[in-house]
């Protein structure tokens, strides 16, 4: 019955099941063993997508501007692990401003394989050999010291939530399924910028 102690005990177990299985993909997505069934994506269009369905989650103060690029080569990935790829990287970017405010960018383009090793800060991942298409989020907000950058994408790390810190490992393993690398740059006070690089798909 609503308000029993019967029914909040369910509510309780309900959330607990619902916060499990999260965390069950999120660690399955960070290994790389989650089901993949890669197709050619056009990240612009699953950009777009994905930022519609979470412009509402924006916390008050914060705007979101998108610029994605047309006729981008398509990249090998699967359609859902790229939509949980740009929610953790969005979301991770909305909650750096969720205290200050700001704008996040999300934006797409095609990078060369050089251009893509030229670029500082830090990358995890492998660097494509060949061209890329790239997915930068960047927000104006606090910005990453340098001594916490190499440690942004270990499982369970997080600077600003206990028991937090899989949204970034998991985008991490998904990147990493597909062939690529995500580079970070950041100053304190300067904001910070995460940039998704995937080879381009061949013509198979």
């Amino acid at each position: 019955m609503p308000g029993s102690p019967a029914g909040e005990a369910l509510r309780d177990i309900e959330e607990a099941s619902a916060n499990a299985a999260s965390l069950a993909r999120a660690l399955l997505s960070y290994s790389g063993a989650a089901p993949d069934a890669p197709s050619r994506v056009d990240l612009s269009q699953l950009a777009g997508e994905v930022t519609g369905l979470l412009t509402a989650r924006r916390p008050p103060g914060v705007s979101l501007v998108t610029n994605f690029a047309v006729g981008l080569p398509a990249v090998r990935l699967n359609p859902a692990r790229g939509r949980e790829l740009l929610t953790h990287l969005l979301v991770n970017a909305f909650e750096a401003l969720a205290e200050v405010g700001g704008e996040v960018v999300v934006s797409t383009g095609l990078v060369s394989a050089a251009a893509a090793r030229r670029t500082g800060g830090f990358v995890s991942g492998q660097l494509p050999q060949t061209g890329c298409v790239s997915l930068e989020i960047a927000d104006n907000g606090p910005g990453i010291a340098a001594d916490v950058l190499p440690r942004v994408f270990d499982p369970f790390f997080s600077t600003r939530f206990i028991g937090r810190g899989l949204g970034l490992a998991a985008a991490l393993g998904i990147v990493r399924a597909a062939g690529g690398a995500i580079h970070v740059s950041s100053e304190p006070g300067k904001g910070a910028t995460f940039t998704v690089l995937i080879p381009v798909a061949g013509d198979e």
